[in-house]
């Protein structure tokens, strides 16, 4: 079996051809994301691997197809770029992938506790050479009501880091699960907004929850939340967040994901001028940390990527099938 993968990355390289080797296929690496410019490439492969900055738009999907491709997987869980209505159209299989829960359950974990210990704030202080504590105070984890929205594999991961630190912890997901109740309580969304003192998104991007967080939602948090997000950076209403951060209704924000992020995340911008007035304003702000989602870039999600695309369309080829499937 021979896999074209888009949208790979230098340090990536060595990874993808060991698992490759262990996976008895053959692989052709192509460094830029896929898009229109670059679909020919594809010409003569059944299967092709991408990511979540390549474009699997109906007019690529089209291409695709006529190119002869089959079998479509994703490196990522998400798949928002992904229209799903033209993938089945047009007959393609499509897969995202799964890897370690807890790359990103212990990174959301450390997040809520640098909030909560206002570690932003130091770093800013300590960088003009102030070393005060005026205006270091923080909180303790176990006093704290943690609401997650989205008890997902990561949600889980991240109650299961959490349960340990004795803090009373809350969800919100459409689907409960029943196992998780012997550490969680399942409230409404609403009541998830008001009673916590700390909420984690872990929900899927879907129309529905574009924008979970926007100024309603902030109106009804308790003064001084911290909002951490590591999942994806459209679920909450940015402007809405900053307004909630210059107020003081959230107290600190925790972001490894925001709007607009496919712009500047993975590139070097350090002579370059950054033109997101959002982002430059997050940026700006002692009580924020923003990170490049990088949040799931652990060494064991790393391969688990990369072994899940690569299982998956062999999956479709040898059974028509992967557990791992959208359609």
């Amino acid at each position: 079996m021979k896999i074209l993968f888009y949208s790979v990355f230098k340090n990536q390289e060595a990874d993808l051809k060991a698992v490759a080797a262990e996976c008895g296929v053959e692989v052709v690496m192509v460094g830029q994301p896929l898009g229109m410019e670059n679909v020919h490439l594809a010409k003569g492969y059944e299967s092709v691997s991408c990511a979540a900055k390549c474009d699997l738009t109906r007019e690529v999907l089209t291409q695709l197809k006529e190119y002869g491709v089959k079998y479509i997987s994703t490196k990522a869980i998400g798949y928002e770029n992904l229209d799903v209505e033209a993938c089945k159209e047009l007959g393609l299989r499509f897969s995202n992938a799964t890897y370690s829960p807890h790359s990103v359950g212990e990174f959301t974990v450390m997040s809520i506790l640098t909030c909560l210990r206002k570690l932003s704030f130091s770093q800013a202080k300590l960088r003009q050479k102030d070393f005060t504590l005026f205006g270091l105070q923080g909180r303790e984890l176990h006093n704290q009501t943690v609401g997650v929205i989205g008890t997902g594999k990561i949600g889980q991961s991240v109650i299961q880091g959490l349960s340990g630190f004795g803090c009373r912890i809350v969800a919100y997901d459409i689907y409960e699960n029943e196992d998780l109740k012997k550490h969680v309580e399942y409230l409404s969304l609403e009541e998830v907004f008001k009673q916590s003192d700390v909420i984690t998104l872990h929900a899927p991007l879907l129309e529905s929850s574009h924008h979970l967080l926007d100024e309603k939602a902030f109106n009804m948090m308790k003064d001084n939340v911290c909002i951490v997000n590591n999942a994806r950076g459209e679920l909450i209403d940015t402007e809405a967040l900053i307004n909630a951060l210059e107020s003081g209704k959230v107290s600190a924000a925790a972001l490894d994901v925001v709007e607009d992020e496919l712009a500047f995340f993975r590139y070097d911008f350090r002579e370059k001028e950054i033109t997101n007035k959002n982002l430059n304003r997050l940026l700006a702000m002692d009580n924020v940390q923003v990170t490049a989602h990088h949040s799931f870039f652990t060494r064991q999600a790393a391969l688990d990527m990369v072994n899940s695309a690569i299982k998956s369309l062999q999956g479709f080829k040898a059974k028509g099938y992967t557990e791992n499937q959208i359609c």
